[in-house]
């Protein structure tokens, strides 16, 4: 609340959980500068990277299913990386040294951030940057997503180290892949339907906007409020969704899954 008060942030939601009870929360601050009521349990927050174990469930919903095993390689739904070369070093005026790796990443490895993949961040490494340049996270359907990505080196040797990255996207991919749906569609036949998930999507209805949660940065005056994109724009047109970032939801739906 003092956080709040003190205009570090526009708003904090929060609940504790044990053994399926709710023992504790709190709800501070106006959902957004246009909306003054008060956050609540089902206020809609843009979830980020915890679209990322939505995604890894729905893909174990699949290997459950038979459709892979965890050892199997990424190339059997993802044959763009079957050449794909892994990065050995580099100069300091971006000279890349690569070699071809001896295998592909694992499902396994996959799920666990573990397959060498980079991710499109500026504060990473060059192979970080060559996919921020590649603008690969803008491309306009998701075999096109792969296929750029499938282009830039490995990070790691697959299997070597963790390294937060891509891979949930790929998730995606190989869910549509084999499937034949939008990963949004399968999500909510698989997911957000069972489990009571009402308000969790890749948009928003335009008659639950008002419980959209407004966007804030801080600069040296405080607390301003940003514009966010068009979140009716969407995700309802797009050829694909995003299996690392995108959905909206609430903290009830979150407790649910």
């Amino acid at each position: 609340e003092a956080y709040v008060t003190a205009d570090q942030v526009a708003n904090i939601s929060f609940s504790v959980w044990q053994d399926s009870v709710r023992v504790a929360e709190g709800y501070y601050g106006p959902v957004s500068p246009t909306r003054p009521e008060t956050v609540s349990d089902t206020s809609l927050y843009r979830i980020r990277s915890m679209t990322k174990p939505i995604t890894a469930i729905g893909l174990l919903i699949l290997m459950e299913r038979r459709h892979f095993k965890l050892s199997d390689p990424i190339t059997d739904f993802l044959p763009e990386f079957e050449r794909t070369e892994t990065l050995g070093d580099y100069d300091p005026d971006g000279t890349l040294f690569t070699y071809r790796a001896p295998y592909p990443p694992t499902m396994e490895q996959l799920l666990s951030h573990t397959a060498g993949l980079g991710y499109w961040s500026a504060a990473g490494g060059p192979i970080d940057q060559m996919l921020l340049d590649a603008g690969i996270s803008a491309s306009p359907t998701i075999d096109d997503l792969v296929e750029q990505a499938a282009r830039v080196p490995y990070a790691t040797m697959p299997g070597a180290e963790w390294h937060y990255s891509m891979a949930s996207d790929l998730q995606g991919a190989i869910i549509e892949r084999i499937t034949g749906q939008r990963l949004g569609d399968f999500l909510q036949a698989e997911l957000f339907t069972p489990l009571g998930m009402q308000d969790t999507r890749f948009y928003v209805p335009a008659d639950k906007s008002e419980r959209l949660s407004g966007i804030t940065r801080r600069d040296d005056t405080g607390l301003i409020s940003v514009p966010g994109e068009d979140y009716r724009r969407a995700a309802e047109d797009k050829t694909y969704h995003e299996g690392g970032h995108g959905l909206y939801s609430t903290q009830s739906d979150y407790f649910r899954f």
